[in-house]
């Protein structure tokens, strides 16, 4: 039989919180804060709801700092649907959408904007919108890409790290794949919401493969000595832009 999930509220610091508690089997209380902010508690049967909230008042500040950073990250995303003062990323910069009814379907960056030309019958089809605005930022991350590409193939001549192919795609849980059999390079479409040094970085760090495939002691000092600041766009990377993605 399913255990039944009741609610109540307490103040921590001043806040009044609702909060999530459920009866189970078990030896000790456990505390969960999930994604969408709410407070979870498992409890033994034999524990009061009055000993729960004591342990939730000792445990303020924690609760509190991982609701503050869960507020963060979602202040740090985009908007899902692509309207009028929607926000997107593009480049380490927000942009906010502007939709305009044209004869052609295209996508301009303009006066800080980012600039939806649609045909009148197009304004609302969010499906297509969401495709052509896929479309336009593979094209505009992978102009990007292939300009590091080709300074740094050319910078890496006496290493013998050839011009490989690259293909852009959305990736899970990599920023980028290097094939060093196939000379191929592959990047994650969401590269193109993050700052160029970051791009950089990771097309440095992809091209390195091909001499280094493994991530040794000798791979990273090759990274360091064409960029000494790697761990500072790296950490900018992984602190901040993999929250948005």
């Amino acid at each position: 039989m399913k255990e039944l999930t009741r609610r109540d509220s307490i103040s921590l610091n001043g806040e009044e919180i609702e909060f999530y508690y459920t009866k189970k089997k078990m030896k000790n209380i456990n505390i969960r804060i999930k994604k969408d902010n709410q407070i979870y508690v498992s409890m033994p049967k034999y524990v009061s709801i009055d000993e729960v909230k004591r342990l939730l008042i000792s445990k303020a500040n924690w609760i509190m700092n991982i609701r503050r950073k869960y507020e963060e990250v979602e202040s740090l995303k985009e908007n899902k649907v692509l309207e009028n003062d929607a926000k997107v990323y593009l480049l380490g910069s927000v942009y906010l959408i502007y939709l305009v009814t044209a004869n052609q379907n295209e996508i301009k960056l303009q006066d800080g904007k980012v600039v939806f030309y649609l045909k009148p019958e197009r304004i609302y089809d969010e499906k297509y919108k969401e495709n052509l605005y896929k479309k336009w930022i593979t094209n505009l991350l992978k102009e990007e890409i292939c300009g590091y590409v080709n300074d740094y193939c050319n910078l890496l001549k006496t290493e013998k790290i050839p011009v490989p192919e690259i293909v852009i795609r959305q990736m899970k849980s990599k920023w980028g794949s290097c094939m060093p059999a196939k000379k191929k390079v592959t990047f994650n479409l969401s590269l193109a919401k993050v700052p160029q040094s970051c791009i950089e970085y990771v097309v440095l760090h992809e091209l390195s493969h091909f001499k280094y495939q493994s991530h040794d002691k000798k791979f990273y000092q090759f990274v360091e000595q064409y960029m000494p600041d790697w761990k500072q766009r790296r950490k900018l990377l992984n602190d901040i832009y993999s929250k948005i993605v």
